[in-house]
């Protein structure tokens, strides 16, 4: 009997598990090749990547310490700064807290994003099931849903968005109670995964909103003795309850806070929504962008904020449904034409022109829910119209699959889903390397209290917070008190740091007998930086006989030449090595000459040719040039500085008082600080500087 109810409990729970397993591969396929990388390379771009492990390392160590998580002296010290606008992504956040024990930072950030694309094919996964029945169909749903180019866009930095998979889960079992099934847990489930959607990200919230009428307007067509019974309502009120418990309170914390101060931080409604174009071509994230005539590069937006691409497989199997599968299929397509039509945000965008005549429906969103201004991507609400999608297709799928055979019911499902992949496959997965340096993992061993102010960049700094866990002056969250942007930049050590004035100063004269010069990566001279200088050459060009002559300048970077004051060639700007070439008469004889040459960054060559009667083309030799009676031109050679203006004891005291020991730079270092502040380099390496502020 033992062994019957054992093999009984194994083939319900088995099939189940397998599907579990497949989301596991669908998650580890698509994001690949994270996984072969796991604890060396942090899957994303480096950008918000490290904003969103900062804000987990916070987390874990506020909780495991009895502290705040919402509030932090971390950033914007000595103040400190509210953290309930930040995009934590709270559920996975606390999830991955006792990984913080035995995995480094880019295992925890990297193990959070598999459990991201495994909870969205998961939890698609459950909601196809719950509404087919039909298991097959619904893992393929799952992995569809999880290969979405909403999903795979914004993977490379938007982990709060990542986690699609709540949402789904919320609506199982609200079908539960609109088809009057729900047992007592049901609406306290539901609720719950509607809470831990909107502390996921706020927009999973919205989505919930824009979505749910939808089913309520189909179950008051098909279902109105549930939807309108005392008993629904009774269950309503416990899910609602139950979201409360989740979110309310940091909900209302934000909704305070935004009543009663500014806050900094919201973005373009009108630049990042949706363009008509994006439904039917793929945008720069997926791999087939550049194949179908560059459209994706005219919309307004990012690579990340224009994936609307629905994919015509898709889109044919959802109308399948809507044909086949009667009132549910089309209450999700209608969903889905909806969030199409509320992704193109307040004004109509093709092929990147606004046009500000034609007025959409976001507007009237935008006034029902003012709220929604603060977060400003309307194009995000593809995700609403890829759910709708999905689940349309798979009432379809699973319509069409009833009385074939199992080959041709096994086609039916899997067909439609491989070309789907294929309509959205996306560019290789980005990874980025990440190093630690090692007095950062020192300082995070320190217990004496002080802060860091770190130059490296704006996201950089959030990857060495990470690492260091010291407070910085200033930092980089999603949201923030206009006052403190205030405060931060009206310190005057702030202002002189960040925003340097650069100046050009003459380092050494010479003369150079030609110029054809290859130096690489390296400077023309020890007494310069390999980077920011310019030279220019003047002195006298002998033309040995009268005709045309041509000239050529190529250079790495920019690059001009003037002869008798009038500018003949012009190849300025920041660029590859590069040719630029003319033909002018000139009598023989001398004639003033002027070769202006800038560096960025990079590689850097400068090669000044000419080609006249009786000249193959050459470098111009030294005999052909003069300054002041010798053979050659006189370069003067300057380097770009970056000057703050600061004394050395006021710049040291700006910094002691907002309670700063080191100052963190990228590899090339600061020069306010090294001529200036004469601050000590304490460490270069691991591509930073580090710099001591001395104590009084």
């Amino acid at each position: 009997m033992k062994a019957a109810l054992r093999n009984l409990r194994w083939r319900e729970r088995g099939p189940e598990l397998a599907a579990m397993a497949a989301c596991l591969l669908a998650a580890i396929a698509l994001t690949w090749p994270m996984s072969a990388h796991l604890l060396t390379r942090l899957g994303g771009d480096p950008g918000d990547p490290f904003q969103t492990l900062w804000s987990w390392r916070w987390m874990h160590d506020a909780l495991t310490s009895l502290r705040n998580p919402f509030f932090t002296d971390r950033v914007f010290f000595p103040h400190g700064a509210s953290l309930v606008f930040q995009t934590f992504d709270v559920p996975t956040a606390i999830l991955t807290v006792p990984l913080w024990w035995f995995l480094p930072p880019v295992g925890v950030y990297n193990a959070g994003v598999l459990f991201a694309f495994w909870l969205t094919a998961y939890g698609m996964y459950r909601l196809a099931r719950e509404l087919t029945g039909d298991r097959l169909v619904s893992v393929c749903a799952g992995v569809l849903f999880t290969a979405v180019p909403y999903h795979l866009a914004h993977v490379q930095g938007h982990q709060h968005l990542v986690s699609m998979g709540w949402l789904p889960l919320y609506l199982v079992h609200l079908h539960r109670m609109l088809d009057g099934r729900a047992r007592r847990r049901d609406p306290l489930l539901g609720g719950l995964f509607l809470g831990l959607a909107a502390l996921a990200s706020w927009y999973h919230l919205l989505y919930g909103m824009v979505l749910t009428p939808f089913l309520f307007a189909d179950a008051a067509l098909r279902r109105r003795e549930v939807l309108f019974s005392k008993r629904f309502l009774a269950q309503a009120f416990a899910l609602a309850g139950a979201f409360l418990v989740v979110a309310g309170p940091l909900l209302f914390t934000i909704l305070h806070q935004r009543s009663v101060e500014p806050i900094a931080g919201a973005h373009d409604a009108v630049r990042f929504s949706g363009d008509l174009e994006a439904f039917f071509f793929p945008n720069p994230a997926q791999g087939w962008g550049h194949w179908w005539g560059g459209h994706a590069f005219r919309w307004t937006g990012n690579a990340a904020e224009t994936a609307l691409y629905a994919g015509y497989a898709l889109l044919l199997a959802a109308l399948a449904g809507a044909l086949f599968a009667g009132g549910l299929a089309r209450a999700y397509l209608a969903m889905a034409l909806g969030g199409a039509l509320l992704a193109l945000g307040p004004y109509l965008h093709v092929g990147g022109k606004v046009l500000r005549e034609v007025k959409l429906p976001y507007l009237l969103l935008e006034k029902l829910l003012p709220q929604i201004e603060f977060m400003g991507v309307p194009v995000r609400l593809g995700y609403v119209m890829y759910l709708g999608l999905v689940i349309a297709a798979a009432l379809g799928l699973s319509k069409l699959r009833r009385g074939r055979s199992p080959v041709a019911a096994a086609a039916i499902a899997l067909v439609p889903t491989a070309v789907t992949l294929v309509e959205y496959t996306p560019r290789r997965f980005i990874e980025t390397e990440v190093v630690a340096p090692a007095p950062m993992l020192e300082w995070a061993g320190d217990p004496a209290q002080y802060a860091v102010l770190d130059l490296s960049g704006d996201y950089r700094m959030m990857w060495h917070a990470t690492l260091h866990r010291k407070p910085m002056t200033g930092g980089n969250i999603t949201r923030v008190p206009e006052r403190l942007e205030r405060w931060y930049w009206g310190e005057p050590i702030v202002q002189a740091l960040r925003r340097p004035r650069a100046r050009s100063e003459l380092i050494f004269e010479r003369v150079d007998p030609s110029l054809d010069f290859d130096w690489g990566l390296d400077a023309p001279d020890p007494r310069l930086r390999p980077d920011s200088f310019q030279i220019e050459w003047t002195g006298s060009l002998r033309i040995p006989t009268s005709g045309p002559w041509s000239f050529f300048l190529s250079s790495d970077d920019g690059s001009s030449l003037e002869i008798d004051g009038n500018l003949v060639l012009d190849n300025g700007g920041f660029h590859p090595l590069r040719e630029r070439s003319m033909t002018l008469r000139l009598e023989a004889g001398e004639h003033r000459v002027r070769v202006r040459y800038q560096e960025g960054s990079g590689k850097a060559a400068l090669r000044w040719d000419w080609l006249g009667p009786g000249q193959s083309r050459a470098p111009v030799p030294a005999e052909a040039l003069s300054h002041e009676g010798r053979p050659g031109l006189l370069g003067r050679y300057h380097q770009t500085m970056k000057g703050c203006r600061q004394t050395r004891e006021g710049g040291r005291r700006g910094l002691r008082a907002l309670g700063v020991r080191f100052v963190v730079t990228g590899p090339d270092g600061h020069e306010c600080l090294e001529r200036e502040l004469q601050l000590p380099q304490t460490y270069a390496g691991e591509g930073v500087r580090i710099y001591e502020v001395p104590p009084e």
